[in-house]
């Protein structure tokens, strides 16, 4: 069976299509408010609003987060997102077809490029949010100023990890559920 045709498979079940929607949407939303920590701060505990007020104002920064962010950065977040949901999806679909078991190596993989891709949150003038603060934390916030692309990199690699982590599941998928006959 092609990957192609694995992936139709999955994907013509609408619970499938809802866990990569909603795990997607989350993922966007996550990496989103993530960009805009100090706002988001700022609205929640010191704003003297209701409370339908501030979830308005959190839902606003997802319609409106592509004005104050650079265009490679908005590319990555919603390609991580858009990644990270169908590979959920498709995680769920092979644990639920090899009758519970972990996922193995694909779960790994999917976690790894996750983890990458939020690392590679942020622009390319200040650098990686995420990474910038936690190099911070050990004492290495240069190193990602001597970085080419000034941490996009970690984007990338995360973007990378996903595309490689959705081809492995598939290919999990595609093979057949009994061993082969030697």
């Amino acid at each position: 069976m092609s990957l192609f045709t694995t992936f139709f498979q999955v994907f013509s079940r609408i619970a499938y299509i809802l866990i990569a929607l909603c795990v997607g949407a989350l993922t966007f939303a996550i990496s989103v408010w993530i960009l805009n920590a100090s706002l988001i701060n700022s609205i929640v505990i010191h704003l003297d609003a209701p409370l339908s007020q501030k979830a308005g104002l959190l839902m606003s920064l997802l319609t409106s987060f592509s004005a104050s962010v650079p265009t490679v950065s908005v590319v990555f977040i919603v390609v991580a997102s858009v990644l990270f949901g169908i590979n959920a999806a498709l995680l769920a679909y092979y644990i639920k077809v090899r009758q519970g078991g972990l996922g193995g190596g694909s779960t790994v993989l999917s976690i790894g490029g996750v983890v990458a891709s939020f690392l590679g949150i942020g622009c390319a003038a200040c650098g990686t949010i995420i990474l910038t603060s936690l190099l911070g934390l050990l004492g290495g916030a240069g190193l990602v100023a001597l970085l080419p692309f000034g941490g996009a990199e970690f984007g990338v690699l995360g973007g990378v990890a996903l595309l490689y982590s959705t081809w492995f599941i598939l290919e999990n998928i595609s093979k057949p559920l009994t061993c082969p006959v030697t």
